[in-house]
């Protein structure tokens, strides 16, 4: 009887120990998890102009239109995450089978667009997020049969037929068309109809834009119909359109329209001698180049502020203006660019070569100033380095000098390339860069 109370006993106190450690766990889990957009390196806000996007989940693929696009883009910036990835790789090839595409407007009218992807590996575990510029650091899903549920649910509710795209565009033409009656100001015309303009960005430019020209071809483009389209096929052509003078009526300027075919340039290389800059140049361009999905050339403009060594460990800390180029004829794009303060340590190996270690970037929002002191410190004894996070932060403030730097860098590469006539605008039509500026002629 006394054994037998006895054992009884300490089975309830081995339960009671379990139940604690279990929720001692389940305490810790809830503490270390937040929302993705919180760790990832780079804002997400460019998902708030989110125009469509595709959805991929096990291999069936789901086309989202601007409004379940901003849904399901709203859904994944808010879950749950791990707030420390689970490794140091940022490698493109990394597990998505599962993704979600988002294609974003550029800002201002430009007539750009952008990329943001939503990858998952096989069991919605893991996550980690590109924006065609440099990609994040996987980590672990806190409810990854949310997610997965989540996906489901996109594909198995009801979507609408598909409609043709010839339709689509004229219908959205005559829309556009339709009202204010009383004006002659094709502007006027698109203001009043955002959403039917909008509408034919969907289908990625290419379609749209040869559906114009074909009606161009064919005379269909008099009067308003003929400048509505011309404004369309400029913004949707952007630097491929090698028509400058905008005093020619719509059939004028497609008729001297010749289509710019994009001039393939490799990746900036630096070529100097001083050993630190060499690292971080060929870190900064490996970081960009590893992700870029969509085509052209990296600049990029570091600012040093100093390196930091200790036995076989050394951290230099930067900020830099990565930039994404391409050039039709003697048009330059600016195809998505980034200025990011960063720390980057190297291990030296057996052969007193370095190699990249660990590349840590500052977050952006609320986190921009406490992620730049967390990573000011020396590279092995992990000591604060005195007044390196005021360095940094007043030069964020006032970072004209990259900015020269990216315009001069930019320069050097073309007349490396054999290019010596190549400008660069805004979107307002303001000269930003030209090969022809007076600093740079002989």
């Amino acid at each position: 009887m006394l054994s037998y109370k006895r054992t009884r006993f300490w089975i309830i106190i081995f339960s009671i120990i379990i139940t604690i450690v279990i929720g001692i766990g389940l305490k810790a889990i809830a503490i270390n998890t937040t929302k993705i957009s919180d760790v990832v390196e780079f804002t997400l806000n460019p998902l708030d102009r989110v125009t469509y996007g595709t959805l991929i989940f096990e291999n069936e693929v789901l086309d989202l239109d601007d409004a379940k696009a901003e849904e399901v883009s709203d859904y994944l910036r808010g879950i749950k995450v791990s707030k420390s990835p689970i490794s140091k790789n940022r490698d493109i090839n990394r597990g998505n089978i599962n993704q979600v595409h988002f294609i974003y407007r550029g800002v201002l009218g430009s007539g750009e667009t952008g990329n943001i992807y939503f990858n998952f590996n096989k069991d919605f575990s893991i996550v980690w997020v590109d924006n065609d510029i440099k990609p994040s650091l996987s980590y672990h899903v806190k409810e990854p049969a949310k997610i997965k549920d989540f996906f489901k649910h996109q594909l198995t509710s009801v979507a609408p037929a598909p409609m043709e795209i010839d339709f689509d565009i004229e219908k959205s033409l005559e829309n556009i068309m339709s009202s204010p009656k009383e004006s002659s100001n094709p502007q006027e015309y698109i203001n009043a109809h955002k959403d039917e303009y909008e509408n034919i960005f969907k289908y990625d430019g290419e379609g749209a834009l040869q559906y114009m020209l074909d009606q161009f071809e064919k005379g269909n483009a008099e009067d308003l119909r003929g400048q509505i389209m011309m404004i369309l096929c400029k913004e949707l052509l952007g630097a491929k359109n090698n028509v400058t003078d905008e005093s020619l009526s719509p059939q004028e300027w497609y008729e001297a329209l010749d289509i710019h075919q994009e001039i393939t340039l490799p990746d900036y290389e630096y070529d100097g001698e001083d050993k630190i800059e060499k690292l971080v140049y060929d870190a900064e361009i490996g970081m960009v180049s590893s992700s870029n999905k969509s085509g052209g050339f990296i600049i990029v403009a570091p600012k040093i502020f100093g390196s930091y060594e200790e036995e076989n460990m050394l951290k230099i800390f930067v900020t830099t203006y990565s930039a994404r180029y391409k050039l039709y004829g003697n048009t330059l794009s600016e195809e998505g660019g980034s200025i990011v303060p960063a720390a980057i340590t190297y291990r030296k190996d057996d052969n007193d070569s370095y190699i990249l270690d660990t590349y840590e970037q500052a977050r952006d929002g609320s986190e921009f100033g406490p992620s730049i002191k967390k990573y000011c410190r020396m590279p092995r004894s992990n000591k604060e380095i005195k007044g390196l996070v005021d360095k940094i932060l007043n030069h964020y403030g006032d970072y004209e000098d990259i900015l020269v730097l990216m315009n001069d860098n930019l320069f050097k590469h073309l007349k490396k390339n054999g290019i010596t006539d190549a400008t660069l605008t805004n979107s307002q039509g303001g000269v930003i860069f030209s090969t022809n500026e007076l600093k740079y002629r002989p």
